[in-house]
């Protein structure tokens, strides 16, 4: 039969492919072997594909398709696949893979000098794990690998410096990219920032691929995330004129710094999640000042005085009262110059300053004032996500209770020492509880009924759900209230639970353990603000990583030398069995849910791997997980 397709006739296959010349030879062969051999050449193909099938199986289990690093006593396994093989050095500091191209480098202990590292790695080529490959004799300590290249710091003899180096593996080619190099930053695969002394000045450079490039000067402070969506590092700098804070940058990777703030008092980066709220103070130059409290009524009237000259009050009786009353106030203009000077040179060394700061957010596109008259001291939560928000002891500073006269008074009596503490007092104790509030939006709201010295706040992660743990009269038990936040204020607290013992916050929950005074072992639960869901029962705590994965312990034994209990992971309502007997402090999770851990049996240790539902066996003896991807 002949198909046509557009008015072109499709010809027959030809006769002459590679199945037609098999059957042509097996034709050629006598009737009487040719059976035999069909069917022993059937048995080969069936071998072939469970082979074939074996090996695809075989390599999506996850024991066999992941990179671990473990200890077995003293000595480290590198395991890649399901291949293994025993690191020789017995010093080893720290292990770094690229799961891509299953590589894993280490450093080690140096013969070249006993204060540097020896950098080393290996990597799965065909069936083995390759020995050692060193890439650099006498590094320091830190490194950093991404795209098949490690960037390390090398000691130069001849400067007595450290030399910034990239070593490409596939290339096997090292270069330098400068010289001088004091820290270095990662941003993954766009390259880095990395640090130089210029004298006493830290100069921050970038570096993608190109010649390195100075980004600031008088760096003071600089916090990387080379994991976030946007890699990028936020820094702090001294300006050339200072205002008595530092300039504040971000500077996303391969992308000029963009400047957050001028003069930033204080920044808030334990709270910051790469692509949430960034939170820092400015202050106002009252502030750093004693005057802002402390009344100096002749502060202006002081600029005048100077001493008298004796010959401008001779009158035709000698020297006039008028010049000892003059000399009088100079003496006491004198006075009140010195305590001026005191109190400067106290507020200089932080010995005290006025809570006059203003707290503000920016989300990766704007900058938002939160509040003003804020203690940086007496902010207890921050919302990391959503509109920024701050839960606050709202205080007021109190009008002024002292003056430079009454300062000089006990100058006169008891010395300046005495003035210094009075002053001290004075600034320390100027604010005014207008008691616990919670700012957003431009606004601040009341937030009644709670004790901040008993209560611990924590915003979910949008925001929207304000979350405080109440300690108990004994202090072992907590009581769990909710308060719901949005654009027309708080709402009343709503009991959650009473007898919290544990909580953590994820997503927009809170998930918490409920126990009973004198039990060991409880219930947990998850409230999202208006929903309660019951998790476990009969638990001893709750593991969360990644905010994702909730590992449930139960049975806990803590008289071993590391503490035991069984695992189970919860998910869609279930609770999965995940490892009996787990040393909960070897738990290591990758950002898909998969975890090593190592299960501690009447002193046998097993170190095994869980995924999907399912666990499998590593290997028996070990006794630390290093890494796990």
């Amino acid at each position: 039969m002949v198909f046509e397709n557009n008015g072109v006739k499709a010809e027959p296959t030809k006769k002459n492919s590679f199945a037609a010349k098999i059957g042509g030879v097996i034709n050629n062969i006598p009737k009487k072997v040719r059976l035999p051999i069909i069917i022993a050449a059937a048995a080969v193909a069936v071998l072939l594909i469970v082979i074939i099938i074996a090996a695809v199986v075989k390599s999506d289990n996850i024991e066999n398709n992941s990179v671990l690093v473990y200890q077995k006593g003293t000595e480290y396994i590198i395991r890649i696949n399901d291949k293994e093989m025993t690191v020789p050095e017995t010093q080893v500091y720290s292990f770094r893979t690229e799961p891509e191209s299953k590589r894993v480098y280490y450093n080690a202990a140096s013969s070249y000098d006993d204060e540097l590292f020896d950098l080393y790695f290996v990597e799965l080529d065909g069936s083995e794990i390759t020995k050692p490959a060193i890439i650099d004799y006498g590094v320091e300590k830190t490194f950093e690998v991404f795209g098949g290249k490690v960037y390390y710091l090398k000691y130069n003899k001849d400067t007595g410096a450290n030399d910034g180096c990239i070593c490409d593996i596939d290339e096997g080619k090292i270069t330098s990219f400068s010289a001088n190099v004091s820290e270095i930053y990662s941003m993954g695969e766009s390259g880095i920032y990395f640090t130089k002394m210029h004298g006493s000045n830290l100069v921050l450079y970038s570096f993608f691929g190109e010649t390195p490039k100075e980004v600031c000067r008088n760096i003071t402070d600089i916090y990387c995330y080379p994991d976030a969506e946007k890699p990028h590092i936020i820094y702090e700098s001294k300006p050339i004129v200072s205002k008595g804070g530092t300039e504040l940058y971000i500077a996303y990777a391969g992308s000029e710094p963009e400047l957050i703030c001028d003069n930033a008092t204080g920044v808030i980066y334990d709270y910051y999640s790469a692509g949430g709220n960034l939170y820092y103070f400015t202050s106002s130059q009252e502030s750093v000042s004693w005057s802002y409290v402390i009344a100096d009524d002749f502060a202006e009237s002081d600029k005048t005085v100077t001493k008298p000259n004796r010959i401008d009050f001779f009158d035709i009786f000698g020297v006039s009262d008028a010049y000892n009353k003059a000399y009088l106030e100079y003496q006491d203009k004198l006075i009140r110059d010195e305590i001026r000077e005191a109190l400067d040179e106290t507020v200089a060394k932080g010995g005290f300053t006025a809570p006059v700061y203003t707290a503000f957010a920016y989300n990766g596109e704007k900058v938002s004032k939160i509040a003003g008259n804020v203690d940086p001291a007496k902010v207890y939560s921050y919302s990391s996500f959503g509109e920024p928000k701050i839960v606050f002891e709202n205080t007021v500073i109190k009008e002024k209770e002292t003056d430079m006269a009454t300062l000089s008074e006990i100058a006169s009596r008891s010395g300046m020492e005495e003035v210094i503490a009075y002053a001290c007092n004075i600034v320390t104790n100027s604010t005014e509880s207008r008691g616990m509030a919670v700012a957003y939006g431009g606004a601040v709201y009341p937030l009644t009924d709670y004790d901040k010295s008993k209560t611990q706040f924590r915003f979910s992660e949008n925001g929207e759900n304000l979350f405080a743990l109440v300690r108990d009269m004994q202090g072992e038990r907590y009581s769990l209230f909710a308060n719901t936040i949005g654009a027309s204020g708080i709402s009343d607290k709503v009991t959650v639970s009473a007898n919290v013992s544990s909580f953590s916050v994820i997503d927009d929950s809170v998930v918490y353990l409920k126990t009973d005074v004198g039990k060991a072992t409880g219930d947990i639960f998850s409230f999202d603000g208006t929903n309660t869901e019951k998790i476990s029962n009969a638990a001893v705590d709750f593991v969360i990583r990644y905010s994702e994965y909730i590992f449930v312990l139960k049975n806990y034994n803590g008289k071993q030398n590391e503490p035991v209990a069984d695992c189970y992971e919860y998910s869609k309502g279930e609770e999965i069995p995940v490892g009996e007997s787990v040393i909960v402090s070897t738990l290591r999770t990758r950002k898909d849910g998969s975890t090593a851990f190592i299960e501690n049996a009447d002193g046998e240790t097993s170190l095994k791997i869980y995924s999907d539902g399912k666990t499998a066996d590593v290997c028996k003896g070990a006794t630390n997980i290093i890494l796990f991807n």
